[in-house]
């Protein structure tokens, strides 16, 4: 996923405004829907560097990353369990009539 330019908010004017080019914020929401990717390892870059510079000045972003992690951690331990045998059918049932 890369980050959109209007999916980032400007807070800095550039220094040379003949260069057009500035700071950017990117918003916490923005970062949190990306979190399964930077987790994984399937975020390219420079996204992947956009996600580190926020969390290494957001702790509340790196507060939500560490929860999230220790959620899909703990959810990985849980015991898998079956379906009833006749689960699938049951919806098809459904829908026939």
């Amino acid at each position: 996923m890369a980050f959109l330019d209007d999916e980032v908010n400007p807070i800095r004017s550039p220094l040379n405004p003949a260069s057009a080019v500035g700071v950017v914020e990117i918003g916490h929401d923005l970062i949190r829907e990306v979190l399964d990717g930077f987790l994984d390892g399937s975020l390219g870059e420079p996204d992947r560097s956009r996600v580190e510079q926020h969390l290494s000045e957001c702790g509340s972003c790196r507060a939500y990353l560490a929860t999230y992690d220790a959620t899909l951690e703990s959810v990985g331990k849980l015991p898998r369990v079956s379906a009833p045998a006749d689960a699938k059918r049951r919806p098809l049932r459904m829908t026939k009539d």
